[in-house]
């Protein structure tokens, strides 16, 4: 009797139509997003003007606000970059770039699954489940490494399914170029699972320096070119330090991560640990019998070894952020449904059905979720944040010889002060003046000012002053409507509830 869960033409027809929905549903998204909603602090906004600067001053270095910025490595530049080269909203093409992007992400889990004779039904629950994570469509429709991330590991995964170098290389590529060093996971656990199986050949060792040498040649280049400056920035600021403390006040406990992802797939999380742990049982009894780990086994443990080893590195860092947790999510999901999937090989043939009912109806009532949640995304009530709303208005009323001071509001500095007073600041810390969608949409250069007392510095290069309105009164503000010809006690050009514009020439 042929099981539900038999690859079948129908079974086909139901993942090509489901993985089409999805996708559809994301764009439809990233329509809407576009629409009512633009680039937003933080990572939105500076990687959307690190890539307008990149456009419109092409060079081997990435800038910010006209400063180098050594932060991330240029794929992600690169392909947003696209969004100020065609003549259509940024807004709209970037993040769709994004969604491109995830779609390369789940069709690489597909063929994962699909390499690995998962049947249908939990194939098509796994994409669901992956899908309806919140954090994992934020980072499908908005501005953002992450996502490329993990379709760098996908891919590269699926690579080594099938043995092709080049799908290898390719994912590699993705993950190093976008993510540094976080990229080499799935080449680790690779090389790691080769060594345990005992099938390192010298082709195969030949292959791992080649692809690290590419993967690896942005960085060469950048040491050779800025030396000790971009060593600091990219390696000791954003990848060490962020390990061993928590920069700019990002804290959070050991278990931080786990309710992150326990928010994002809640019993499905259950099921993958249960997953693991039969895989794990059955591959112990398999080498114990044979000696050697069957092929499928070998995939499946480096399957288990990247997020495994990823996670242990978030959980000892002491820096927290949500959205690193994007990576693992795909994996989570995979992992629950080799439970389903183990557990339908071992049950009696007459418990089956059962699991291919609920199977089935759990993709149904998910894709339900999914379109639901899709059709009813209203965004024509969103309000910009002040920052915007001011960045639109100075770009309005300016042209590209002004040049403008914008000092921090009170409490920003507040929180400042405490960053550095815990000596928990960084060397781009103090870049973004806690408004990078302020400087995307003012597009005119930016001194940020951190320390009122420090304003009459700026002052003679700026042509225009934005501040907070509680500033107002601050004798550092006055002294500079006193010395203005003519005052511009009363001429503010723009304003908005909480901060002023105002032309000093």
């Amino acid at each position: 009797m042929q099981h539900v869960f038999k690859i079948s033409n129908r079974g086909r027809l139901a993942e090509v139509l489901i993985l089409t929905c999805i996708i559809i549903g994301l764009l439809w998204q990233v329509g809407q997003l576009a629409r009512w909603v633009p680039f937003h602090d933080w990572d939105e906004a500076i990687y959307a003007q690190v890539a307008k600067e990149f456009v419109r001053a092409p060079q081997g270095a990435l800038t910010y606000n006209g400063a180098l910025w050594f932060e991330k490595p240029p794929l992600p530049t690169l392909l947003y970059a696209i969004a100020w080269v065609l003549p259509l909203q940024p807004e709209l093409v970037a993040r769709m770039i994004s969604v491109i992007i995830s779609a390369i992400a789940l069709l690489a889990l597909y063929h994962i699954m699909k390499h690995l004779k998962m049947h249908t039904a939990i194939v098509l629950l796994v994409l669901m489940m992956t899908v309806l994570s919140a954090m994992y469509r934020d980072r499908s429709v908005l501005i953002n490494v992450d996502i490329m991330l993990t379709a760098g590991w996908l891919v590269y995964l699926l690579g080594r399914m099938k043995e092709h170098a080049m799908l290898k290389t390719l994912g590699l590529l993705v993950g190093v170029w976008s993510k540094s060093f976080l990229g080499f996971f799935p080449l680790i656990a690779d090389v790691g699972v080769s060594m345990i199986t005992g099938k390192v050949k010298k082709r195969k060792a030949v292959e791992w320096i080649g692809m690290t040498a590419v993967a690896l040649s942005w960085h060469m280049y950048m040491v050779v070119r800025y030396g000790m400056p971009f060593i600091q920035s990219h390696f000791l600021d954003h990848l060490v330090a962020r390990v061993v403390r928590p920069i700019e006040l990002h804290f959070g406990d050991k278990w931080f991560y786990l309710d992150k992802l326990w928010s994002e797939l809640h019993v499905f999380g259950i099921l993958a640990v249960l997953g693991m742990g039969i895989w794990a049982v059955h591959g112990a009894r398999s080498y114990l019998k044979k000696e050697s780990l069957p092929r499928q086994t070998s995939h499946l443990l480096t399957l288990a070894l990247v997020p495994l080893a990823y996670l242990a590195l978030l959980t000892v860092s002491k820096s927290k952020l949500h959205w690193y947790t994007t990576p693992l999510i795909p994996f989570v999901a995979f992992w629950g449904g080799i439970f389903i999937q183990k557990t339908h090989e071992l049950i009696p043939p007459k418990y089956k059905k059962i699991i291919d009912t609920v199977a089935i109806f759990a993709v149904v009532i998910s894709l339900l979720l999914f379109v639901q949640s899709s059709r009813i995304l209203d965004l024509k009530t969103y309000i910009s944040s002040e920052k915007i709303q001011m960045g639109q208005c100075v770009s309005a009323n300016s042209d590209k010889s002004d040049r403008l001071a914008y000092v921090l509001s009170p409490l920003e500095r507040q929180d400042i002060a405490t960053v550095e007073a815990a000596q928990l600041q960084i060397g781009s810390s103090f870049i973004y003046g806690s408004a990078p969608a302020f400087l995307y949409y003012a597009d005119i250069p930016v001194q940020f000012v951190y320390r009122i007392e420090n304003l009459p510095a700026f002052i003679d290069q700026a042509t225009i002053l934005v501040f907070d309105i509680d500033d107002a009164e601050s004798p550092f503000i006055q002294d500079v409507a006193q010395t203005t010809e003519p005052s511009f006690a009363s001429s503010a050009f723009c304003r908005t509830t909480h901060k002023v514009a105002y032309r000093l020439r």
